[in-house]
Parts: C-alpha cells; structure tokens; sequence
C-alpha cells in the first residue's frame, strides 16, 4: 500500500494487523523490581535488628548503672548509721564499705539479671564520699547469637554520706 505525504513523495506503511508475538506484562524490565523490594527489605531488618540490639544493650548498661547507684545509696546510708553510733571523728574504711556492698549484692538478686555480676572496688573517700565501680555480662537481643558469652560492662556511682546533719526518723 503506498501513501502520498503532503510533500509528494511516496512513503511506505507497515501493515499492522499481522500478529505479534508480545504477551501482556513481559518487557525486558519485568522482575528487576522484585530484587529491588527484596533489597530494601533485607536493608530495613538489618537497620531494625542494629537497632533493637543498641537499644537493648544501651537499657541494660542503663539497669546496671541504676544499680551501682542503689548501692552506693544503701552502702552510704550503712556507713553512717555506723558513724553516728561510733562517733563522727572516727574514719570509715573502704573495707567496711566493701563487706556492705557484698551484703547487699546477696540482699538484691541483681546476680539472676546479670552474668558474672562483680564488685571492682569500693572507696570511701574523705570520709564521706562512697564510690562503687561493678561490672557484669549483658545479653542484649540479637547479639547473643554473634557473641554467646555477651557483652562485659562496667558501671560506677558515688554517693556522699550526710554526716552534718542529724537523721529524722
């Protein structure tokens, strides 16, 4: 079939009512979005996990250091009642404080929520100051799968003993 165009010449047209061999939904694209979605999902439960895990590692080192404050709270309060009934000029050793703080390790059953749960140091300063430094093993979620034997933290608090003023009951 020829056709005439505005300009004169004679073009040629294909005849489009021949079968052609093209299916519905196949073109050379067809499936790289799924490796795409697929990709982007692995990427999202990757960024979730590292998350969770951080976070979970971030409040038990949290739980550990509230703690050591608790400790050093009760390990203060212990040592001045023992000041009060042995006299304020007497010095308190870092020994005496170290025994309470074992006392009220066995006391809490912090032992059960962390592995490996230790006492570093007591120190009291100056008389008045009590500093406690504990560590233990975390197992925060996800993480034990990589690191079976967790993950070992360290937590320290102070806490000063009020000897200045009388107790109130």
């Amino acid at each position: 079939m020829q056709h005439r165009s505005r300009a004169g010449k004679n073009t040629a047209v294909t005849d489009n009512t021949a079968p052609q061999n093209t299916a519905v939904g196949t073109t050379k694209e067809d499936g790289s979005v799924i490796p795409l979605i697929a990709g982007l999902c692995a990427l999202l439960l990757l960024i979730g996990s590292v998350t969770l895990a951080i976070t979970g590692a971030h409040i038990q080192t949290q739980r550990l250091t509230d703690f050591a404050d608790a400790q050093a709270s009760a390990v203060a309060r212990r040592l001045q009642q023992e000041q009060k009934t042995t006299g304020v000029g007497n010095s308190i050793s870092g020994d005496r404080g170290y025994e309470y703080a074992a006392e009220y390790l066995a006391v809490s059953g912090a032992d059960r929520e962390f592995d490996g749960l230790r006492i570093n140091s007591v120190e009291v300063t100056d008389g008045d100051t009590v500093r406690v430094r504990l560590s233990g093993r975390i197992h925060p979620p996800l993480v034990s799968i990589v690191v079976p034997d967790g993950i070992e933290v360290s937590a320290h608090s102070s806490a000063r003993l009020n000897t200045l003023q009388p107790a109130y009951y």
